[in-house]
């Protein structure tokens, strides 16, 4: 069931190459990006649907800061003029 839901899932977003978001962007780059830079759907697949998921996904945090440019880029300013 969890495996349809995934190939379902996939074919949807097969033709969407920018996540939406950027902590699922990280997580699927962790987990279903090959070293070639490609997307595997098989591997992130087999990843979510192992028998006792909790002990794998369990332990995944993903933390997205993003800072305020225009910010750092005033504080830099200040610094270089003092």
């Amino acid at each position: 069931e969890i495996n349809e839901l995934l190939l379902a899932r996939q074919q949807a977003i097969k033709n969407q190459p920018i996540d939406q978001n950027s902590a699922t962007h990280l997580i699927r780059q962790a987990l279903a990006y090959t070293s070639k830079g490609q997307f595997d759907s098989k591997v992130l697949s087999d990843i979510l649907t192992f028998p006792n998921p909790r002990s794998i996904r369990n332990d995944s945090t993903i933390t997205v800061v993003y800072f305020d440019q225009d910010y750092i880029d005033h504080i830099q300013t200040k610094q270089k003029t003092k």
